[in-house]
């Protein structure tokens, strides 16, 4: 089930880091770089964000996270995360039905290129590729766009 999450009481942001921490050390195993920068999101920088979470959230614990702002139009989604040992149990995708069911369009994400996994998650959700950018690192990122 998708809850919203109080990421501002720090035992929660202590968990959105954790889990945060783990699902991106997979993607950047992917990408074969040692760092991305969600690793440098602390638990005060996550706990005092001004992004909205969500969590799924199965018999009190918290399998994967997302956060989100909102743009004029629509919604950025910033973060998204699943718990590496629970891949491929339909978590990425229940929270992505949690933003088309709520959103205003369009919805936006960006995640490495090379990152295959999740560039096929969102495309099987209708989201296109609308934009590339290199980061300071060297990592690739991909902007996908889904319209209404």
């Amino acid at each position: 089930m998708i809850k919203l999450l109080n990421h501002h009481d720090p035992a929660v942001a202590q968990l959105i880091g954790n889990l945060q921490q783990r699902s991106y050390q997979l993607e950047a195993d992917i990408l074969g770089v040692t760092s991305l920068p969600p690793f440098n999101d602390g638990d005060v920088e996550l706990k005092n964000s001004e992004e909205h979470f969500i969590g799924y959230v199965s018999e009190e614990k918290v399998y994967g996270f997302a956060s989100y702002e909102e743009l004029g139009e629509g919604y950025l989604i910033t973060r998204l995360g699943v718990d590496p040992d629970h891949l491929r149990k339909g978590i990425g995708t229940s929270m992505l039905k949690y933003f088309e069911e709520r959103a205003m369009y369009p919805l936006e994400i960006m995640t490495g290129k090379d990152n295959i996994p999740a560039v096929r998650l969102y495309e099987k959700h209708g989201f296109e590729a609308v934009a590339y950018a290199e980061t300071e690192e060297g990592i690739w990122l991909v902007k996908l766009r889904k319209e209404k």
